[in-house]
């Protein structure tokens, strides 16, 4: 992902993780003490939430990945937020195609699907404080985000990057998160938003959105409407999934049994073409027999009569003491 562009007035002397120095050594233009606006459509209103020296950009543009960008979200998330009474929430540091796959395709299996969740940070609201520190950051909402959610997070504060997230959310097949992010632009006092998402049947829908005015009890309710929600879905798809199983292991059963069935009638095909080889192979050891004994008989010469002169007899007892002689 080419994130680049020029970056801003603030003096990074030496990269540490996610290509952010500690707060301290940051070194402000003479210009601005606070960190400089790109254009008006980049963060709207001058006299609230501007960067400054210990509000670094949540995910600067001049990050070279997604990855990069993300751990740099969660650096400076903590850093601005991990404050007493804050739990941090626990953010998925994929690209969002990766944080689909593992909200929607758990390798554990159905039962370890979890609806996804779209954190939407934007410098130039008024609750760009307020929701992440007091409703993001509760107890209670952090905890079911991180137990029954896959959190993704990114920031639009700088056009660039709301462009990009618009770009990935039309790509990934999320036109309405998309067509509502865009309805919510122009509009900044809505963020931070937490868009709740839920896969049903190859379709990606919006279960609710919760805006940065919303409470923690309001979050925390819609929430909760998001993961019953989608445990009808996954409820729906394991029943489909035994059904698929069981009709799997049926056309299985049926397989193997008539693979038996050939494997039967082959055997008993084997059967008889040997019995008949067998039977063909008896009869023509018979025909020989008779014919050699045939020509055998041919081959001797007449009996000689009775009396006649040098004619011998043989004279052969039979099993049934039964006598019989031959002149020869």
């Amino acid at each position: 992902m080419d994130m680049s562009r020029p970056s801003s007035s603030v003096v990074l002397p030496s990269r540490t993780r996610n290509g952010h120095p500690p707060p301290e050594d940051i070194t402000m233009s003479d210009e601005d003490e606070s960190y400089p606006l790109h254009d008006q459509d980049d963060i709207d209103g001058t006299e609230r939430n501007l960067l400054t020296r210990n509000n670094l950009p949540l995910i600067p543009t001049e990050c070279e990945s997604v990855t990069e960008a993300l751990h740099n979200f969660v650096v400076v998330f903590e850093s601005r937020f991990s404050g007493i009474g804050c739990h941090i929430p626990s953010f998925f540091t994929g690209s969002l195609p990766e944080a689909i796959k593992e909200a929607f395709e758990a390798p554990g299996g159905i039962t370890e699907r979890r609806p996804l969740a779209l954190y939407i940070h934007h410098d130039g609201s008024i609750a760009a404080n307020i929701f992440p520190s007091k409703v993001l950051c509760s107890d209670a909402v952090s905890n079911l985000l991180r137990c029954q959610y896959i959190l993704w997070p990114w920031d639009v504060t700088h056009k660039e990057n709301e462009q990009k997230l618009r770009e990935w959310l039309e790509m990934v097949g999320m036109p309405d998160a998309r067509r509502s992010l865009e309805s919510m632009v122009y509009d900044k006092e809505k963020f931070p938003l937490l868009i709740i998402i839920a896969k049903d049947h190859g379709s990606y829908n919006i279960v609710d959105v919760c805006a940065g005015m919303d409470s923690a009890d309001v979050v925390m309710e819609k929430l909760m409407a998001g993961v019953e929600a989608y445990s009808t879905i996954r409820n729906t798809e394991k029943a489909e999934e035994a059904a698929r199983l069981e009709r799997e292991r049926i056309r299985q059963e049926q397989a193997h049994e008539y693979e038996m069935s050939l494997a039967a009638d082959k055997a008993r095909l084997q059967a008889r073409e040997r019995e008949l080889r067998e039977q063909r192979e008896e009869e023509e050891r018979k025909l020989r027999e008779a014919e050699e004994r045939q020509l055998l008989a041919s081959q001797l010469p007449d009996e000689p009569a009775e009396g006649e002169r040098g004619a011998l007899m043989v004279k052969f007892r039979l099993p049934d003491s039964e006598q019989v002689g031959y002149y020869f």
